[in-house]
């Protein structure tokens, strides 16, 4: 049994300033709402699709009452899921709305979670959140990461309320989303077990086991889950070309420059003073391990290639990088503080000008000039400066509430909404061909990565999706008279995803028919429909 604990008071600081923090308290939960309609209203701005899979994901939530099963792997993230089959049932807009509601909870969470360290200003971090740039762009897409994101600030709020049990078990249903939290867990483990709480320890395999337990229903596999590990360990994608500083030179773009400056002067706060490094980071246990085993791991597989530096892998941590930036605006309060953060300042403005002063295409920096972020990080450190204040309330309160105003400029000057790409309309337009009556009854052989967006553009009843089957060698050589193959350049030779039919071998094939092709605008994209004749 957890012991009941009192809630801690924040620290007082000795000021004329009216308190922002008691008044904040009593109405910050309108941020669900209020980030829930924002979020929603921005799918409207930006459309498109961050990555083909983000319909694929939409896709697989519906086909769960088809086939249940259809829910459990590595990719598909069972855990976030089951949170989704139902929403799904509504729509596409209910989905969305839905993402957009996770995501605006999870500001809430995190507000909560800053509060429960004692750390003032916890507005602050929650808003920086808010207004980090991934987070932002992807709040109502259909991906686990904000899920993630939601339970990592659970787990750790669980565990700092001292709910070991609970804790434990949403660190295990971590692992049924984001396989990566077994690390988490073996920590988490080790802390428990210097608590004596070893129910919460047994607690932590509750979930895997369940998971584990449905794999093998499904597949007549005992070790489903270590198989599923070591199947996406032996993908490569070639992160490796990017190599493992690729996530640090590109963090300024998923959290923002203002919030990755105090996430800076949070995160190496212990640097003002060496003697209490042990208790600074004992303070903060949980979150650093949480953080640094998110961020090394996804580093490391960069370096082996199975991770190809999508920027939404780190995005369930960015929560805990407004916690640190929560941490680093107190700080700034701190007398002693002053010189560590006028070296965190200068060793951030000359890494920023230096490497990061570039425009970047959602994955890579580019060789064009870009400095928005230098200018954002220059601000930040000159209001630091330029507001100091010896009443330290009056300081915070000032400052907080101009880089709050500083991030969410940034972003919306930053921000590039999504349009539907011309490979987008492309497979659009076969999408509308493929659901004509002539192909009511015929099997379609097509990937399963272009049949989701097929699904979705096109009208097609769940009787005639059981007519798709993924397009291999294997499922090629079974094609009798009557059925339609649809080979795509994006999807249609992809050995990493297993799709091994070459467009040669069609183009050779005496017996297929030519019935339609489809093209992007930009001639980067090509589809080709094919019926067998005998």
């Amino acid at each position: 049994m957890a012991k009941k604990i009192q809630p801690k008071k924040t620290q007082q600081i000795q000021s004329s300033s009216a308190d922002w923090e008691i008044l904040i308290s009593k109405y910050f939960w309108l941020v669900i709402p209020v980030f829930a309609i924002v979020y929603y209203l921005s799918s409207k701005y930006s459309p498109g699709f961050y990555q083909d899979d983000e319909i694929g994901h939409f896709i697989n939530m519906k086909e769960f009452w088809n086939d249940p099963f259809i829910i459990l792997g590595n990719w598909p993230k069972p855990g976030y899921k089951l949170f989704m089959i139902i929403p799904s049932l509504f729509g596409y807009e209910t989905v969305l709305f839905f993402n957009a509601l996770i995501a605006s909870t999870t500001v809430y969470l995190t507000y909560l979670l800053i509060r429960a360290y004692d750390i003032r200003y916890a507005f602050f971090g929650a808003l920086m959140l808010a207004f980090q740039p991934l987070f932002f762009d992807l709040s109502f897409r259909s991906y686990a990461e904000i899920f993630t994101a939601l339970l990592l600030v659970l787990m750790i709020l669980l565990y700092k309320k001292e709910h070991f049990v609970w804790a434990a078990l949403t660190c295990g249903y971590i692992f049924t989303v984001r396989q990566e939290a077994a690390l988490i867990g073996i920590a988490m483990a080790i802390m428990l077990f210097g608590k004596k709480q070893y129910l919460a320890i047994v607690m932590l395999g509750v979930f895997p086991v369940l998971f584990n337990l449905a794999g093998y229903l499904k597949s007549g596999d005992i070790l489903y889950v270590i198989t599923e590990m070591n199947t996406l360990g032996a993908m490569y994608f070639g992160g490796d070309k990017r190599g493992f500083f690729h996530y640090f030179k590109v963090y300024i773009y998923i959290i923002g420059p203002v919030c990755l400056t105090l996430f800076l002067l949070g995160f190496f706060g212990f640097f003002s003073d060496t003697s209490k490094i042990k208790e600074y980071f004992s303070k903060y246990a949980l979150v650093y391990i949480v953080f640094l085993i998110t961020f090394l791991v996804q580093a490391m597989l960069m370096v082996k290639g199975t991770n190809p530096g999508t920027w939404r892998y780190l995005l369930h941590i960015s929560p805990l990088a407004a916690f640190f930036a929560a941490v680093g605006l107190n700080n700034l309060a701190v007398d002693n503080f002053r010189k560590t953060a006028y070296i965190i300042f200068g060793t951030l403005g000359f890494f920023t000008l230096v490497f990061l002063s570039k425009d970047t295409n959602g994955l890579d920096l580019l060789d064009i000039a870009e400095y928005g972020k230098l200018a954002v990080v220059a601000v930040t450190a000159v209001l630091a400066v330029v507001l100091f204040n010896k009443d330290k309330r009056a300081y915070l309160n000032k400052l907080s509430v101009v880089l709050i105003l500083l991030s969410a400029v940034y972003l919306l000057m930053s921000f590039k909404p999504r349009e539907y790409s011309p490979e987008n309309l492309a497979v659009k337009e076969m999408g509308s061909f493929l659901a004509g009556n002539e192909f009511d009854n015929k099997k379609i052989i097509v990937t399963t990565q272009t049949s989701s967006p097929v699904f979705l553009f096109g009208d097609f009843s769940a009787e005639r999706k059981k007519n798709f089957v993924h397009l291999n060698t294997k499922n090629l050589s079974t094609a009798a008279k009557g059925d339609i193959i649809v080979w795509d350049s994006h999807y249609g030779y992809r050995p990493e995803y297993e799709n091994d039919v070459k467009f040669e071998v069609l183009q050779k094939d005496s017996t297929l028919k030519l019935l339609n092709q489809f093209a992007s605008s930009d001639k980067r994209y090509q589809a080709f429909v094919f019926e067998k004749m005998n």
